[in-house]
C-alpha cells in the first residue's frame, strides 16, 4: 500500500542555545508518520490500517500502530516528557524544557488530523468483513488469526448467497447448521454473535441463531435470569423470584428448613418470621408418624387431601396458640388431619388433611374446625396470602405405588384430567375464585405432554396442576375459602374432573375435554353425586372481581 508523504517539521531549539546550560536529552531533528498496511495492530491485536511515528517508532518499522493506540502512545510520550521536566525543577536544574514539551504537544495535536479509513470507506470499497467493517488480513499473515475469511449467511437478511466475513464475526448455528453473522449496523446492540446460546440438558448447552430461535419451532424458549442462555422447551424451569430458572441455575436455589422460603445460595437467608410456640404447629416438611391414614374405601383408590391456608388478623400470642391446639386436637382425635406453618403466612398455618376418600369427606369429617376458626376471627378469603390446595392420588390414575411407576394408560388419564383444567382456565378460575399467576401458573399449557411424562413444569411447584410430588397430583387453582359449601364444593371438582376423563374419548373430531361437556355431564348424570359443586357453578358471577365472599 502506497506510503503516505512523511511531514518534516522545524529542528527543535536545543537547550545549549540559552546561555550557559548543557542539553540532557537527545532529540530527533524531525518528526513524521508513514503507512506500512494492513496488519495486526501490535497494542489492540486488532486488523486495521497501521501507522509508524517517528517518535515511537526510531529505526523499527516492525510493530505498527492503529490510529487509536499511535494517538495514546503519543498523548503518552508528551506526558512522560511534561513529568521529566517536573522532576528536573524539583532537583533543582534550571533547565528550560517547556519549548520541548510544546513541541511534543504539537506533534501529538498534528497527528489528531491524519486522515484514517472509516468502517463505512472499507464496506463501500468491499475491502473488509460485512460484520464487523474491519479489513481482512493480507494472506501472508498467521492463518490461523480469527481474522481469517470464512462463509456466512447474514442475520435477518433474504439473500441466500454468503459472504465472506471474519472467522471472530461468524458462529454456527446448531439447528440450521449454517454459519451465520450479524450485518454491521443491525439494531442488536444487546447481542456479540449472531447466535445465542440454549440450555437443552443440565450439563450441556448449542449455540442457535436468532433467526431459528424466533421461528415457530422455538416460540416456547424462554432467557433464564440466572445464566441468560436461552432454554429447550423440554427443560425443566423454575420461577424463582422476578424471573425463571434454568435447570443449572435451579440446583442454586435453596429452600429454608425451617420456614419453606425460596432462597439464592450466595444470598443466605435469616428466617423473618417468630418461632410458633404452639405445641400444634409442625414444620412445613412434618410427616405423620407412622404414615398417613386413609380413611374410607374406593374402587379405584381415589382419595383427596386439601391444605388450607388460614391467617387471623388480631390475637394475642396465647390466644392464637390457645386456637391452634384447639384445632389441631379435634384433627388428630380420629387422624383426620394436622396443622403445619407455611412461609406465605404472615399469622396463621395451614390445615393438612389426611387423605379421604369423597364420601368420607362428606359423611365423616369433622369440617366444624373451621367454622370455629371463622368464627373466632381467622379468614382465608380475604386476604393476599391464603390459598387452597387438592391433592389427588396417583393411585386414582392407575399408578402402581409398589413399583413406583406408571403406565401409558396412567399417563394418557392424568394428561387428559390436567388438559381439561387448562383448556378450560377461564371456566376453572371463576370456579376457584382467583386468578394467580404466581401460585397456581397456567404457564404449562401447550407442554402437558412433556409435563406428565418428564415431570418439566415452566413454574416448578407453583403451576395449576403441580406433578412434582411422588404420590399425588396437586391442584393449587382455589382460593383459600372458610365456608364448608365452597370447600366441599372443590373436592367435589377435582373427584369429578378424575372420574370424567377416566374412559374419555378424545380425538381431534370430538373434544370432549370442553367445558359445555363436562357441564353436561355433571348437570345430566352426576348432579345428585355431586351437589355442592353443581349449586355453585349455578351462582357464579360472570368475573372474579364480581364475586365477594362474606366471612
Amino acid at each position: 500500500m502506497p506510503t503516505h508523504d512523511t511531514h518534516n517539521y522545524p529542528p527543535p531549539i536545543f537547550a545549549e542555545e540559552v546561555e550557559g546550560h548543557t542539553p540532557r536529552l537527545e532529540i530527533e531533528n524531525h518528526y513524521g508518520y508513514g503507512v506500512i498496511g494492513i496488519g495486526l495492530c501490535s497494542i489492540c491485536s486488532e486488523v486495521r490500517t497501521l501507522y509508524v511515528h517517528s517518535l515511537i517508532n526510531t529505526h523499527d518499522e516492525s510493530n505498527g500502530l492503529c490510529h487509536g493506540c499511535m494517538s495514546s502512545r503519543l498523548g503518552q510520550f508528551a506526558v512522560e516528557r511534561q513529568r521529566q521536566l517536573e522532576t528536573m525543577n524539583v532537583s533543582g536544574e534550571i533547565i528550560y524544557y517547556e519549548f520541548l514539551y510544546r513541541l511534543y504537544c504539537a506533534v501529538y495535536s498534528e497527528w489528531s488530523d491524519v486522515p484514517q479509513h472509516t468502517r463505512n470507506e472499507i464496506l463501500e470499497h468491499e475491502q473488509g468483513c460485512p460484520a464487523c467493517a474491519k479489513f481482512f488480513l493480507p494472506d501472508t499473515q498467521d492463518p490461523r488469526t480469527d481474522y481469517q475469511p470464512v462463509e456466512a449467511h447474514a442475520l435477518n437478511e433474504q439473500e441466500p448467497k454468503p459472504r465472506l466475513v471474519h472467522r471472530r464475526c461468524a458462529s454456527t448455528c446448531g439447528n440450521c447448521r449454517q454459519a451465520r453473522y450479524i450485518p454491521f449496523g443491525s439494531n442488536t446492540w444487546f447481542l456479540n454473535r449472531a447466535t445465542v446460546s440454549v440450555q437443552i440438558s443440565i450439563s450441556r448447552a448449542t449455540e442457535v441463531c436468532l433467526d431459528c430461535l424466533r421461528g415457530d419451532d422455538f416460540v416456547d424458549y424462554a432467557r433464564c435470569a440466572g445464566c441468560s442462555n436461552y432454554a429447550h422447551p423440554d427443560h425443566l424451569w423454575t420461577r424463582f423470584g422476578d424471573g425463571q430458572y434454568c435447570g443449572a441455575c435451579e440446583q442454586h436455589i435453596y429452600e429454608c428448613d425451617d420456614c419453606g422460603t425460596d432462597y439464592w445460595e450466595d444470598d443466605g437467608h435469616e428466617c423473618d418470621y417468630e418461632e410458633p410456640t404452639s405445641r400444634s404447629i409442625h414444620q412445613w416438611d412434618f410427616k405423620p408418624r407412622g404414615g398417613f391414614t386413609f380413611h374410607g374405601s374406593d374402587p379405584h383408590n381415589l382419595y383427596l387431601g386439601f391444605e388450607l391456608e388460614t391467617e387471623v388478623a388480631e390475637a394475642d400470642s396465647d390466644m392464637f396458640n390457645e386456637y391452634a391446639d384447639n384445632t389441631a386436637d379435634l384433627l388428630t382425635r380420629e387422624s383426620r388431619g394436622f396443622l403445619k406453618y407455611d412461609g406465605s403466612l404472615e399469622h396463621g398455618f395451614e390445615i393438612v388433611t389426611q387423605p379421604h376418600t369423597l364420601e368420607a369427606y362428606m359423611s365423616e369429617f369433622p369440617f366444624e374446625v373451621i367454622d370455629d376458626l371463622r368464627r373466632n376471627g381467622f379468614r382465608s378469603w380475604n386476604t393476599d396470602t391464603c390459598g387452597f390446595h387438592v391433592h389427588v392420588s396417583r393411585t386414582a390414575f392407575g399408578w402402581d405405588h409398589t413399583q413406583r411407576k406408571q403406565s401409558g394408560k396412567t399417563e394418557a388419564h392424568m394428561l387428559r384430567f390436567t388438559k381439561l383444567i387448562y383448556d378450560n382456565r377461564h371456566h376453572v378460575r371463576r370456579l376457584a375464585g382467583r386468578s394467580s399467576s404466581q401460585w397456581a401458573s397456567f404457564d404449562d399449557a401447550g407442554r402437558l405432554t412433556q409435563k406428565i411424562k418428564q415431570g418439566h413444569q415452566s413454574n416448578g411447584r407453583y403451576s395449576a396442576v403441580n406433578v412434582s410430588n411422588t404420590h399425588t397430583l396437586e391442584v393449587r387453582v382455589f382460593r383459600g375459602s372458610m365456608r364448608i359449601e365452597r370447600i366441599k364444593s372443590y373436592l367435589e371438582f377435582v373427584h369429578s374432573a378424575v372420574e370424567y376423563t377416566r374412559e374419555l374419548s378424545v380425538s381431534p373430531n370430538n373434544n370432549t375435554l370442553v367445558w359445555g361437556r363436562y357441564r353436561k355431564w355433571l348437570h345430566q348424570d352426576q348432579a345428585e353425586k355431586y351437589p355442592h359443586l353443581v349449586s355453585l357453578l349455578s351462582n357464579l358471577p360472570r368475573s372474579i372481581r364480581a364475586e365477594s365472599e362474606s366471612e
